[in-house]
C-alpha cells in the first residue's frame, strides 16, 4: 500500500512540476479528498480545484478537457498495469520453473512503456500551460508549490532501509 501511495505521490509530483494539478489558494474552499479515496478520484479533486482558479477562455478550456480527459485514462491504465504486474509477479514467484529474467524483462519494457505514455500526458498539459496568461502562471506556481508542501518528504525519508555493515536483509529501523 505505501508503494502505491508512493508511486501516486511520484505521479502528482510530476505532474505538478508540469503543470497543473493543484490545491486552491483557499484550501478551505473545497474539501479533501476522503482518505480512502482511489488516486483518479484524489487526482479528479485537484484538478477541480485548480481549474476554478483559472478562469480559462474557450481556447485553454479545450486543451484542459483533453488533458485532463487522458490523465483519467494514464491513470486507470496505472492501476490496471499495475495489479497485472503484481499477478504476473506472485505466478512467477510460485511456478518453481518461474524466469526471473523474462519477469524483469517484462517489467522493464512495461516500465518503458509507461513513462512513454507519461511524456504524452505530459506534452497536453505543457500545451495548455504554454496558453496560460502571466497571472494564470502565477496562480498555478503558486498552487504547486502549496500542493508539495502538503505532499511532505518521500515515506521513509527516502532512506534505505539497511544498515552498513549488517547482513542483507538484517532491517534497519527507519529513524
Amino acid at each position: 500500500m505505501n508503494q502505491i501511495r508512493y508511486l501516486f505521490q511520484k505521479f502528482v509530483a510530476a505532474l505538478a512540476f508540469v503543470s497543473l494539478a493543484a490545491l486552491s489558494i483557499n484550501a478551505n474552499a473545497f474539501p479533501p479528498p476522503p482518505p480512502n479515496a482511489a488516486p483518479e478520484e484524489r487526482l479528479a479533486g485537484l484538478l477541480w480545484r485548480i481549474h476554478g482558479e483559472l478562469n480559462l477562455n474557450a481556447e485553454q478550456e479545450n486543451l484542459w478537457k483533453r488533458a485532463e480527459d487522458d490523465t483519467r485514462q494514464l491513470m486507470k491504465l496505472h492501476r490496471a498495469r499495475f495489479e497485472t504486474a503484481q499477478t504476473e509477479i506472485k505466478s512467477t514467484l510460485s511456478d518453481a520453473n518461474g524466469n526471473l529474467h523474462t519477469l524483469f524483462d517484462k517489467m522493464a519494457a512495461d516500465k518503458s512503456a509507461g513513462e512513454a505514455r507519461a511524456r504524452e500526458n505530459q506534452k497536453l498539459w505543457l500545451n495548455l500551460y504554454d496558453t496560460l496568461d502571466t497571472a494564470q502562471k502565477k496562480t498555478v506556481h503558486t498552487q504547486l508549490l502549496a500542493e508539495l508542501d502538503k505532499m511532505g518528504p518521500a515515506p521513509g525519508d527516502a532512506k534505505c532501509r539497511y544498515a552498513p555493515g549488517k547482513p542483507e536483509g538484517d532491517l534497519a529501523i527507519p529513524k
